[in-house]
């Protein structure tokens, strides 16, 4: 945040909060992080992610951040990300299965290689080099293999019956870039936009169910509160109906019903997952229940 939004927020902390100290507890923020975020002159630090969040739900606006300042206090301005369906769709697989915490990295996991190529393409897409990208791949026992990736580390994870790959990004400025790139994009009412975060998301996290004897077909995504919401979004931009129960801080949320079905292949559908659009085809086919 630069100096502007700075007092733009401690102005409206005041008006509302009376005071930055009630602000802090209302948030569950230290006092002095508080002051140490949102002071004009001095040491200053800028506050991680969840905390921008944060202060956004509290005050009902939207943090600008311009710029990130390092210790050294000099400003460097942020790259820009186009919000076009290639992000979108790695939106929604980060939305899933994205590391929410790191400031310094966008990291996503994934055992789907197509999925994890899209986001390999999308990551030298940011960086063209090639030298902040990393990926760590994740195999069965007894199926380890090389490849000749660059900057490609493997592992053996006895645990696992599948290779799982993980890959991320190490760019503090584009780490900033992309969650305010995600703020816009869970702005807008484009369908484009959302059919291709709802792709990422069931590649994600989506999943396909069929019970023959019943002919009873489901999909189902589990998230927590902050994705869930955007994928409720998004689903309601494009008019698929859904239903959604808590369990604990996962939000299930099921969509039923061949109108909502096709809807969503129109959309793309499972399209990183060639199986699971199968299913989806299928059941769009052979469609007789209806919950």
């Amino acid at each position: 945040m630069d100096r502007a939004e700075r007092a733009r927020l401690s102005k409206r902390i005041m008006t509302e909060y009376e005071t930055l100290k009630i602000f802090a507890a209302e948030c569950g923020f230290s006092y002095d992080a508080m002051i140490c975020w949102l002071k004009i002159d001095g040491k200053k630090r800028q506050p991680p992610i969840d905390a921008v969040q944060k202060i956004e739900e509290k005050l009902g606006v939207t943090v600008r951040i311009c710029g990130y300042e390092s210790n050294n206090s000099r400003t460097e301005k942020l790259p820009t990300i186009s919000v076009d369906e290639q992000f979108a769709l790695i939106a929604g697989l980060f939305s899933a299965e994205g590391d929410k915490k790191s400031r310094k990295r966008i990291c996503i996991t994934n055992t789907n290689p197509i999925a994890i190529e899209a986001v390999r393409a999308f990551f030298l897409k940011l960086n063209p080099d090639g030298n902040k990208v990393r990926e760590y791949v994740y195999f069965p026992s007894g199926k380890l293999e090389t490849s000749a990736a660059k900057n490609t580390r493997h592992y053996v994870n006895k645990k696992s019956s599948k290779t799982c790959s993980i890959i991320a990004l190490y760019d503090c400025f584009m780490k900033m870039a992309f969650e305010e790139a995600m703020v816009e994009r869970d702005g807008t009412t484009d369908e484009r936009l959302a059919g291709a975060f709802l792709q990422g998301v069931l590649c994600g996290d989506g999943c396909m169910a069929f019970s023959p004897e019943r002919n009873y077909y489901e999909i189902s995504i589990a998230l927590e509160e902050a994705e869930a919401r955007k994928t409720r979004n998004a689903l309601k931009t494009l008019g698929i109906e859904f239903k959604e129960k808590p369990n604990g801080k996962i939000k299930i949320i099921t969509i039923h019903k061949k109108r909502n079905f096709e809807k969503i292949l129109a959309c793309g559908g499972f399209s990183l997952q060639i199986g699971k659009n199968e299913k989806l085809k299928n059941a769009i086919a052979n469609y007789t229940y209806s919950r």
